[in-house]
């Protein structure tokens, strides 16, 4: 006589992952989201739906388990990092602007990088305000991104210095001034010379490589 396996298993999706501060732990951990449904299975295949599906949140530290809810705090903090990582960039993209007033061609490379941190597309003439309204002060640009720096990823990093660097060069090779201020930016963000040499390399091949474009700046 044949064995007819048949029961019932639960089948867990992870929806998305981030950083919370778990109740458990008392400290900011990294969290997964996950869905679980309870199915019927014959032979571990999933038959039938039991029920309906529950979401929680797992702490990937201690693996307690918690409502969705407890995430409505981290969202906040994530909303709030975005925007003083929006300030300091906006603050660190006015410090390199070749003359006193922002060129067309930096305003546009400025609302693209600034569209990308927000999430949200930023007209120019926004981005134009948002650059007047700067100091255009390379160290109090360099404080806000030091002040931002440990919640980046070196991906991160590395992006915000290439956005600077393309609004730098812009209108051509860059001034001393902007030289100067492009070092004092790259050492807030941590990227040594080398690096920063590197992403400048990397930047030209870039531009060198595209065709059609007006002088590859875009």
């Amino acid at each position: 006589m044949p064995f007819l396996f048949f029961g019932s298993r639960t089948v867990r999706k992870r929806l998305s992952e981030g950083e919370f501060d778990c109740p458990r732990c008392g400290a900011r951990r990294p969290y997964a989201l996950l869905r679980a449904q309870h199915h019927a299975h014959l032979y571990w295949v999933p038959l039938l739906k039991l029920g309906p599906p529950t979401a929680y949140v797992e702490c990937q530290g201690c693996r307690a388990a918690f409502a969705p809810s407890v995430l409505n705090g981290a969202a906040q903090d994530q909303d709030d990092l975005r925007a003083a990582v929006a300030t300091a960039t906006a603050a660190a993209l006015a410090a390199v602007l070749r003359g006193p007033v922002a060129s067309e061609r930096e305003v546009d490379l400025a609302a693209q990088a600034l569209s990308a941190i927000q999430g949200r597309p930023l007209a120019p003439g926004a981005a134009a305000a948002t650059l007047a309204a700067e100091t255009r002060d390379a160290l109090r640009a360099a404080r806000g991104l030091a002040h931002v720096d440990p919640t980046l990823t070196p991906e991160a990093r590395e992006g915000l210095m290439t956005a600077v660097l393309h609004v730098a060069t812009a209108d051509g090779t860059m001034t001393s001034a902007q030289s100067a201020a492009v070092q004092t930016l790259a050492g807030a963000l941590r990227v040594s010379p080398a690096h920063l040499k590197g992403i400048m390399v990397e930047l030209a091949e870039r531009r060198g490589a595209m065709t059609g474009g007006r002088d590859g700046t875009r």
